[in-house]
């Protein structure tokens, strides 16, 4: 796998069909980004670094974090309002992260005001299912070298605290992909009320579906 995804996005899905009793749905972007799917948190971050400095130092820089928790709730917002316009009759949204990403992201850098975590969790609305995907942190940096270990184990127990509060469902990534998507399927199933041993399936469309960039927000699943 190359260490960046070819341009214009950093992430892409193959299209999918998504097959519930007699019904069909297609899981895939319908329009896709077309450019930089940059945010104003984002942004700031890069200026930042540009200046010698690193996320962790907004500890010692409070009147910055407030900067940068405001740019981050103006960002969010900006994904609710692009949310809401897809929430339409008969309409599936499948979201890549959420609140809980958002807020374990801000809590990485030091403590979060409860009224900022409030006011973020508010502005979400409760999706029908929320899955978190867990994986140790070992396995994690093996699989993406991004994040240090230590960083990663942090991020792990703010998922733990946040998954009874918002609700989330956890599914263990660290097991084979036919064994994820089968869980995901199960929770899929017992979400819509079907009848045991009836789940949905997913396919392709066709032998060779092309891939298409994702409308990707900073928003969980």
């Amino acid at each position: 796998m190359p260490e960046r995804l070819p341009p214009p996005g950093p992430s892409f899905l193959r299209e999918q069909t998504l097959r519930v009793g007699d019904l069909t749905w297609h899981a895939g972007m319908g329009r896709p980004s077309v450019g930089p799917d940059l945010g104003l948190a984002v942004l700031f971050e890069s200026y930042w670094k540009r200046l010698g400095r690193g996320m962790e130092d907004l500890r010692q820089h409070g009147r910055v974090r407030s900067i940068y928790d405001a740019l981050t709730v103006l960002d969010y917002v900006y994904v609710r309002l692009r949310l809401v316009r897809m929430l339409r009759p008969h309409t599936v949204v499948l979201c890549d992260r959420y609140v809980a990403d958002v807020i374990t992201y801000l809590k990485a850098w030091g403590p979060l005001r409860p009224s900022l975590e409030g006011i973020l969790v508010g502005l979400s609305r409760e999706p029908d299912l929320a899955i978190l995907f867990e994986l140790t942190p070992q396995l994690a940096l093996e699989r993406k070298a991004e994040n240090p270990e230590q960083q990663l184990a942090a991020f792990a127990r703010e998922f733990e605290a946040l998954t009874p509060k918002l609700g989330l469902v956890s599914v263990d990534a660290g097991n084979p992909v036919d064994q994820v998507v089968a869980e995901v399927l199960r929770l899929l199933a017992v979400r819509l009320g079907l009848a045991s041993g009836s789940q949905p399936k997913v396919q392709p469309l066709g032998a060779d579906p092309s891939l298409v960039p994702s409308d990707r927000a900073r928003d969980g699943a």
